[in-house]
């Protein structure tokens, strides 16, 4: 304010220095929100980035305003200065968040006082920058009327501007969001591929043409010959599967158990690929359909240019240490989500059941990846989260007045079915009561028993209102 009243302004009042700090705050508190929805979908490297180019620039460019006016530094020190600081701070917050999620308030206290301690750092070089020589104000005005340290002013917003930038450009190069496993390729390219021969788990329709030319040997040995030149990428269950086509041509286990949605999931039975007892949730990966008929020539163009049935996987795991209710609320959570707005939704949660759901999920991705040949390992949605109570551990439970007692501690089990492609846009049945077992040809956009959630309420009103009261006329 001494520079301004010395140089530009002598009649301002000392009193509208207090606009430079609140705009600048109020400004802040605006623009957050927007950095936040814009950095969801542009990603938050380009936030980061603007809200860097706005924070330096806004000082660099007072050098300027401070010689013109003082509306004008209000313009660049605080409006775009506040609007870079609002832009990027939280987002910044949520990218360092991500690589500590159980101690996410020490690191956002962390950055928050690292962003207070600045002042500490930045003052200091600002008083030896403008004032080295420890000039004393005036007896009278209280102010610096030094020629030369009045000269230096303009020039500490470049070299305030210049050090922001440095240590942004570092900060920048050195922002990553934490990174998740590795899971193969996400796009796989082939010509030829294993999906084109079969597809486990109500999936692609062979050509029809390929299965019986190469399974119409007689021998059994020249048949698994055959088998064995099937395109790379197959692995060993989906080889015996196909291999066992002749004796067995399909597995109907998906169409019966749609047919019967009241049969548990965890049945028992004998494997036709196997020969070993298995859950029938691990058998659906064995289903192989039917070949569609070949659209146009019979070549392999034809071929890929076919359509055909998204892939699904199953996967479980067992003898969880984990509350079955706890984790089924989670499992609901992320069920009719892509498996990128699921790993996103377990990230922000600080259960030990978000963390064993993330780690199934990743193993069922790589399933689906390595051994059924989806494309991409992110365009994937999450069908089926079922929670299911495993068996039961007996323990000694000490009571009222030191009396022992037997209780069970039963461990969870988890299945998961993930679905390729897109998620659908109304997940959830109406009759949210009643038991639902999706069929292989369930389409992407939904059943149409299936509506939002103001169809569910637009239902439950009209059946109210079409009540009729057992003493009324």
């Amino acid at each position: 304010m001494g520079y301004t009243k010395a140089r530009v302004q002598p009649d301002i009042n000392d009193g509208l220095t207090i606009w430079l700090s609140a705009l600048a705050l109020g400004v802040q508190g605006v623009v957050m929100p927007i950095g936040g929805i814009l950095a969801a979908k542009i990603g938050f490297r380009y936030v980061v980035a603007a809200s860097c180019l706005l924070e330096s620039g806004g000082v660099l460019l007072t050098y300027f305003t401070i010689q013109k006016s003082f509306i004008g530094v209000i313009f660049t020190y605080s409006l775009i200065k506040g609007a870079g600081l609002g832009f990027g701070y939280a987002v910044v917050l949520g990218v360092a968040t991500t690589w500590f999620p159980q101690r996410r308030g020490i690191v956002s206290g962390l950055i928050v006082g690292g962003f207070g301690l600045g002042a500490l750092i930045f003052t200091p070089i600002q008083t030896a920058f403008i004032n080295p020589k420890n000039v004393k104000v005036h007896n009278v005005t209280r102010e610096f009327t030094d020629p030369e340290l009045l000269d230096r002013v303009p020039n500490v917003f470049l070299l305030l501007g210049g050090l922001l930038l440095g240590l942004q450009i570092i900060g920048f190069i050195l922002l990553r969001s934490k990174p998740r496993p590795n899971l193969g390729n996400r796009l796989r390219l082939r010509v030829f591929s294993s999906r084109d021969v079969h597809m486990t788990v109500r999936g692609c329709e062979a050509p029809s043409g390929y299965i019986q030319e190469t399974l119409s040997q007689d021998s059994t040995s020249q048949r698994n010959r055959e088998a064995t030149r099937l395109p790379l990428g197959l692995s060993r269950l989906s080889r015996l599967a196909v291999a066992a086509v002749p004796h067995l041509p399909f597995v109907p286990i998906a169409q019966a158990h749609s047919q019967r949605p009241t049969a548990s999931n965890h049945t028992r039975i004998i494997s036709k690929a196997t020969g070993r007892k298995e859950d029938l949730w691990q058998l659906y990966n064995e289903v192989v359909y039917p070949p569609k008929v070949p659209v146009g020539n019979k070549d392999v163009a034809s071929f890929v240019l076919e359509e055909r049935r998204p892939g699904e996987v199953t996967h479980r795991r067992e003898d969880l240490l984990y509350s079955q209710k706890k984790l089924w609320l989670l499992g609901f959570m992320i069920r009719g989500r892509s498996v990128d707005d699921a790993f996103a939704q377990l990230a922000h949660r600080p259960e030990k059941g978000a963390r064993i759901l993330e780690e199934v999920l990743e193993e069922a991705i790589e399933l689906a990846v390595k051994e059924h040949d989806f494309e991409y390992c992110t365009k994937i949605w999450v069908e089926t989260v079922h929670v299911s109570r495993g068996r039961g551990v007996p323990r000694l439970y000490k009571g009222v007045r030191g009396q022992l007692s037997a209780k069970n501690y039963h461990y969870a089990n988890l299945y998961i079915r993930l679905r390729e492609g897109d998620p659908p846009p109304v997940y959830h049945p109406r009759q949210i009561k009643g038991s639902w077992t999706p069929t292989h040809n369930c389409p992407s956009f939904g059943r149409p028993s299936w509506g939002s959630g103001n169809d569910m309420l637009q239902l439950e009103l009209e059946r109210m209102r079409q009540r009729r009261l057992k003493t009324g006329m």
